[in-house]
């Protein structure tokens, strides 16, 4: 199989680029920067898509690395062989891998779509998965080293078509390897060793069984005892209960008889004074208000008799007054029809002098004088006549005052005569102190009245709840005899009560007791479930141990069919670049170690461009084992920039020979790494 051309459209910073391809040896000799590297990953992603699919990094995810930098289709074709035919390979891609990438596969020679190959072209044309390709067929810069995947071994072992089975390898050996890990008994982090650690604790647990069903006997013992002992303490304190009872009984009967008397000596005693109180009045009782509004009355008139000294007094005054003022007003009068007179006279002389003298002024001026008697006669003694007419009405209101307050006092002498006429009571006694006595003695009866009414609603009660009591012996020991009772019955209920208390404690840490037994009955069946399943992953950890042994046996020894061919194409390749006498062996895993001083060595311990030589001739010899018809195209991508110049010539002198097989497509930015 071989590249015929490549035609990229856009990829990272190719654009519009046609390339042809020869047999053998393809030389692309460019500056660096030019794109060397992106165009063999371009070749790679035409046959087996993108590395990184997924990832955030730029770098790490392809399809990101390697879009456009210009605006246009991302993608481009690749015309290859295989089997004699020839193919073009179209793809575009988007920038995301679901639903956006487009393929396409034509016969080169019909341009018809040919349906020899799908999307998966890599892995159907090489027989190889990606990894695989990228640790053999294609050789990137800086990764000439390599280790043998599931894909080479299968490749190299001629079991291409059993891949499946050969990738199960790995997969079952992780399975078994993780199983073992996870289930081994000589970690913490083990199931085996958890389960170990598990059972010995229950086993710890349970171990005290025994221990603890002898203590729950003896707390059920002690349960039924402590009981036995509370219902006999019961039952004495019910019967001093009883005792007590009709003790009680007999004294509360006494107590109500007595209770009795009491009733009706306070009912005699105050039946007694009450008919003490009213014994005052000889007769009818008046109503306590009745008093009131007599006793009232008399100190109005009292009062009012105080006041008529007073009032007599001021009366007899004021009469002196109105009896001078009339004297005096008698002569005024005189005085008024003297001036009135005389002030006609000079009026009637104005008009004389008018009539015999002509003279108006005259006239007229003694008519003013006599006009000016008049009115002086007129105004005379009219304020005094006012004062008279005042004084005479406070008079005539003073003396009727006087006559109301006699009037009062002796309706109210007459009040009190008919009253004490009328209950029977001393007249001679002094009436307003008697009143009062007489009121203080109804109210204390009122009181007791009321007192006497309670006890008789009291008695009436009693005598419907209890009848009649009838007073039996009195035995004066009851009292002590009940005190002793009711001490013999606290005492006995106080330790009835401590043994129910014992009992309670007794009952809680029987409980308690239980729940540990059946906890340990718990973790008995849990000790035999967990031992059994100890016991089954025992057997089973045994069986993956050993399956993991024998599939490690079965590997080496298949691997060991192609070991010796793989060994001979790597000493014919290393010596073709190395002059180096070193001896190198191969194990089952295809890895290579060196052998000095009869031991091997892992060769990270060599130099880097001495790692770079032994991986590319290690590479090169599982490619020649895997491809024993049709060789692969080759991709080198300046594998040798490592190496100094001592092997540089047998590098390019291995370059040249396996060009003779393959068709080598060699990507360098130095001169001297190209042959030329």
């Amino acid at each position: 199989m071989k590249l015929i051309s490549a035609h990229i459209e856009n990829f990272g910073k190719i654009s519009d680029f046609d390339h042809d391809f020869s047999s053998g040896k393809n030389i692309i000799h460019e500056d660096n920067g030019w794109g060397k590297s992106t165009f063999a990953a371009f070749i790679r992603v035409m046959f087996y898509g993108f590395l990184g699919d997924g990832k955030k990094d730029l770098i790490e995810n392809e399809r990101k690395r390697f879009k456009p930098w210009q605006t246009g289709v991302y993608g481009g074709s690749i015309v290859f062989e295989a089997g004699g035919r020839r193919y073009r390979m179209e793809k575009s891609f988007g920038d995301k891998k679901s639903g956006s990438d487009s393929f396409s596969l034509f016969d080169a020679s019909t341009n018809l779509v040919s349906s020899d190959f799908t999307e998966k072209v890599g892995e159907e044309l090489f027989g190889i998965d990606a990894d695989s390709f990228m640790r053999t067929v294609f050789i990137a810069q800086q990764d000439c080293q390599t280790t043998a995947t599931v894909g080479i071994r299968a490749k190299i072992g001629d079991v291409s078509d059993e891949t499946a089975d050969m990738g199960d390898y790995d997969k079952v050996k992780g399975n078994i390897e993780k199983y073992l890990n996870a289930n081994t008994p000589d970690r913490a982090t083990g199931k085996l060793s958890k389960l170990s650690s598990s059972i010995a604790l229950l086993k710890e647990k349970v171990r005290g069984k025994a221990d603890l069903e002898r203590k729950i006997a003896e707390l059920e013992e002690s349960i039924k005892n402590a009981k036995e002992k509370s219902a006999e303490g019961e039952k004495k304190y019910n019967l001093l209960q009883e005792q007590a009872a009709e003790l009680s009984a007999k004294k509360d009967k006494q107590f109500t008889v007595q209770k009795y008397r009491d009733i009706l000596k306070r009912e005699a005693r105050l039946r007694e004074n009450y008919e003490k109180e009213l014994s005052v009045f000889p007769g009818d009782i008046p109503e306590e208000q009745e008093i009131d509004a007599l006793i009232y009355d008399i100190d109005e008139a009292n009062r009012k008799r105080d006041a008529l000294t007073s009032s007599c007094a001021s009366a007899r005054g004021l009469k002196s007054v109105i009896d001078d003022r009339a004297q005096k007003k008698a002569g005024a009068k005189k005085l008024k029809v003297t001036l009135i007179i005389l002030g006609l006279l000079f009026i009637a002389g104005g008009a004389v002098a008018f009539f015999l003298m002509h003279n108006v002024t005259v006239a007229l001026i003694i008519a003013a004088v006599g006009l000016i008697v008049i009115i002086m006669s007129l105004f005379t003694g009219r304020s005094s006549a006012k004062d008279s007419d005042e004084d005479s009405y406070e008079y005539d209101e003073l003396m009727r005052a006087i006559d109301e307050d006699e009037e009062y006092i002796e309706a109210t002498e007459e009040s009190c005569k008919e009253f004490f006429e009328r209950y029977g009571l001393d007249k001679s006694a002094a009436a307003k102190p008697y009143l009062l006595k007489l009121k203080d003695s109804l109210k204390d009866a009122g009181k007791i009245g009321e007192e006497l009414e309670s006890i008789l609603s009291e008695k009436e009660e009693f005598e419907s709840e209890y009848g009649i009591p009838e007073a039996d012996g009195e035995n004066p020991d009851d009292n002590s005899s009940l005190e002793l009772l009711n001490r013999e019955a606290k005492a006995v209920r106080s330790e009835t009560d401590r043994i129910k208390g014992t009992i309670s404690q007794l009952q809680s840490d029987l409980a308690t007791a239980n729940e540990k037994l059946e906890s340990i009955t718990d973790n008995e069946e849990e000790l035999a479930r967990q031992e059994e399943e100890y016991e089954y992953l025992s057997a089973r950890y045994e069986i993956a141990k050993k399956a993991g042994e024998f599939l490690e046996k079965a590997k080496e020894s298949f691997s060991s069919k192609y070991m010796d061919e793989i060994k001979k194409a790597f000493d014919k390749y290393h010596d073709m670049i190395s002059d180096s006498t070193d001896k190198y062996e191969l194990d089952a895993n295809l890895n290579i170690l060196l052998k000095e001083a009869g031991t091997t060595h892992d060769i990270r311990s060599l130099s880097e461009g001495y790692r770079d030589l032994v991986g590319l001739c290690r590479r090169m010899a599982m490619v020649d084992a895997m491809y024993d018809m049709e060789k692969p195209f080759l991709i080198f991508d300046d594998p040798f920039v490592n190496l100094d110049e001592s092997r540089l010539s047998g590098a390019l002198k291995f370059l040249d020979t396996i060009s003779q097989e393959y068709q080598i497509i060699y990507f360098s930015c130095h001169e001297s790494r190209c042959g030329f």
